[in-house]
């Protein structure tokens, strides 16, 4: 036998359901006497070649500001420059666009081994450039490392199997030359 509450509630669901005023599409005319090439132009139709917005081929240009080249700070008497050029690993080409900080060791105590450490807001930070090049201006005095910060994660820069490890003195530029890193764009491994 049915349950009298499960009857009602069916019975309820059918009523508001043959109850409830069916959606219309509104209908969008042109005014009378109007033809069709003086009517409204929101109601022609548009023709982009099949496709549902204006396609183009390539790329838009970059903005200046992007094809500017990195320009190399002078050092002052208290702080540090560091510049390099970041290539991509696989290929040699230049690493557009990628964000580098000078990162810290911090050694583990009491217990043996390291981790890697920036400050988001007040380590030494820099974009590279179209080319590839980067310059750090106004570095502190002290031992870092260089990382490169992705939306998927940093990663240290190597060089022979060991982290790459920059000594920035006060009043110097230090030149790194060309390192290589990962285009992580392309790759879901880091070195």
């Amino acid at each position: 036998m049915v349950n009298k509450n499960a009857y009602l509630l069916l019975i309820l669901i059918l009523f508001f359901a043959a109850c409830s005023p069916s959606p219309q599409t509104p209908q969008i005319t042109n005014p009378p006497g109007a033809s069709q090439e003086t009517a409204n132009p929101i109601l022609k139709p548009l023709d982009f070649g099949g496709y549902p917005y204006p396609f183009t081929e390539t790329e838009p240009p970059l903005p200046e500001y992007l094809q500017t080249p990195v320009q190399v700070p002078t050092p002052s008497m208290d702080k540090g420059v560091v510049t390099g050029s970041l290539r991509n690993l696989d290929g040699g080409e230049p690493l557009q666009f990628q964000t580098l900080f000078l990162g810290q060791k911090v050694y583990l105590t009491p217990a043996p081994g390291y981790t890697y450490h920036i400050f988001q807001n007040t380590s030494p930070k820099t974009t590279s450039d179209i080319n590839g090049d980067f310059a750090f201006g106004d570095v502190p005095e002290g031992e870092y490392i260089v990382m490169v910060w992705t939306p998927f994660g940093a990663y240290v820069i190597m060089e022979n199997g060991t982290e790459l490890m920059v000594k920035v003195k006060p009043g110097k530029t230090l030149e790194l030359g060309e390192l290589d890193a990962v285009d992580v764009m392309k790759h879901t491994e880091t070195p």
